[in-house]
């Protein structure tokens, strides 16, 4: 039996007999192949910004790059690249730059998610590609945050931004690491023990009952509030407060765009470090209640 599984845009039937063969042939030929690849292509637990802003349409250029031999760290360092122009943009401290430097900086990000779409739609995947994605994120917002810095001054306002440039990236590069460590952490935790039944018990009435124990005492305290908050999670409204609230990638290049085009970079930073403090208390209190449960 070859099934598929998470997509149903997809087809799969199990087959007895030449006519089972004959008819699945003639289903599938109505199953548009590349479009449920061009729709695989793209990540289905993306943030809200992600999701309705920038995956509506970066798929499709992934597939345009793809198809003309481009491969995802060539897509990568497009990003980059965008991403350093936009940084200079914003060195400038001029309005009009400052404008054209958000524009960028968003771009960058359709690239970063376009990256991953090229590698998901063509079936290429690397160690060096994801070590590539996964650093230069970081790369690019730092770069960005010092650009941001540097137009202030220039500007003729003070060097006192620079604390809070300092401070967005201290607190980004702290959330990155408990990211990074507790998802190791995490792989290593020893799945939980069930209870057993000996092998000659007359019955299964004792495991029975451990199980329904079990299961009380896995849903009161700490695994209790987890699972009534996952339960939460199946509202619309609560799952993409709960995606927001995290402050993930999209979130902030999109904070970066908008409020430097249309204000200040001071106004920048303290939007990246009062929601950035946020999502870090979020997330680390929802990681110490599953550590803990």
């Amino acid at each position: 039996w070859v099934g598929t599984r998470a997509r149903r845009d997809l087809y799969s039937r199990r087959l007895f007999t030449q006519a089972d063969a004959d008819e699945a042939a003639a289903e599938m030929s109505g199953i548009n192949e590349d479009r449920a690849r061009l729709n695989n292509a793209v990540k289905g637990a993306d943030g809200f910004f992600t999701t309705y802003f920038v995956s509506t349409y970066s798929r499709f250029i992934a597939r345009w790059a793809a198809r003309r031999g481009l491969t995802p760290n060539q897509v990568t360092l497009i990003s980059i690249t965008l991403g350093v122009l936009a940084a200079a943009c914003f060195a400038t401290g001029d309005r009009p730059w400052m404008v054209l430097g958000g524009v960028l900086i968003y771009f960058a990000f359709v690239f970063d998610c376009v990256d991953g779409q090229v590698a998901r739609y063509a079936r290429k995947f690397g160690v060096l590609g994801a070590w590539l994605d996964a650093t230069f994120d970081r790369f690019k917002e730092y770069v960005v945050f010092a650009g941001l810095a540097v137009g202030w001054v220039v500007s003729g306002n003070g060097d006192d931004i620079w604390i809070l440039a300092l401070a967005a990236i201290g607190l980004q590069s702290i959330r990155h690491l408990l990211d990074f460590s507790f998802g190791i952490s995490n792989r290593r935790k020893p799945p939980g023990q069930l209870p057993t039944l000996p092998l000659d018990a007359p019955d299964d009435r004792d495991l029975r009952q451990a199980l329904v124990r079990r299961k009380a005492e896995r849903s009161q305290g700490i695994r209790g509030v987890l699972k009534m908050w996952t339960r939460a999670g199946r509202y619309r409204a609560v799952h993409w407060a709960r995606k927001m609230i995290v402050f993930p990638i999209g979130e902030r290049f999109a904070a970066i765009a908008i409020t430097a085009a249309l204000f200040d970079a001071r106004i920048t930073f303290l939007t990246l470090v009062i929601w950035g403090s946020v999502a870090a208390a979020y997330t680390l209190t929802g990681r110490l209640m599953r550590s803990l449960a």
